[in-house]
């Protein structure tokens, strides 16, 4: 499965924690001595009190809560982005502003792993592979499959892709 152990760059697995997603480990992502920042996407809004708690005892890491259409960072300062659960909330008209975001942040030849959901509040929703093949249309599709992943309470129904920028 493709979140089960997902090589960005590189064929050592390092692994490294990626907070509230049960299952997957990034192995290597560079072979520099510095990590590379990641961007990890939300579920949904998120209460200042929240991330603090995720931010205690990762004092080396920044969380921050934004827009993700207008994200306040410099383009290409990331070489890696993780959504694990943003991209299905959004409403169809604002996906194509969220991919072109998620380019203008990420280095060329940045990794992207899409984890989103084929259910909202337990009705299917518009999400296939078609809507990521559009949304992403100027990327690298390198892999997308269908999987049932756990949540705290129950098992989802999810598309999983592994993308990266040209």
């Amino acid at each position: 499965m493709l979140g089960d152990g997902v090589d960005l760059v590189g064929d050592e697995p390092v692994s490294l924690p990626v907070h509230g997603v049960r299952g997957l480990r990034v192995r290597r992502v560079d072979q520099a001595e510095d990590l590379p920042r990641l961007l990890v996407h939300p579920v949904a809004q998120v209460s200042e009190a929240a991330i603090a708690r995720v931010a205690a005892g990762h004092e080396d890491a920044a969380f921050l809560r934004a827009d993700v259409r207008r994200l306040p960072f410099q383009p290409h300062c990331f070489d890696a982005a993780i959504d694990r659960g943003c991209l299905h909330y959004l409403p169809p008209d604002d996906r194509l502003s969220y991919a072109g975001e998620l380019r203008r942040v990420l280095r060329p030849g940045a990794k992207f792993l899409l984890r989103a959901s084929l259910r909202m509040a337990g009705q299917r929703n518009d999400v296939d592979e078609a809507v990521i093949a559009r949304t992403f249309a100027g990327w690298q599709i390198e892999r997308m499959e269908r999987a049932e992943v756990p949540s705290d309470t129950r098992m989802l129904d999810v598309l999983l892709a592994r993308l990266a920028t040209r």
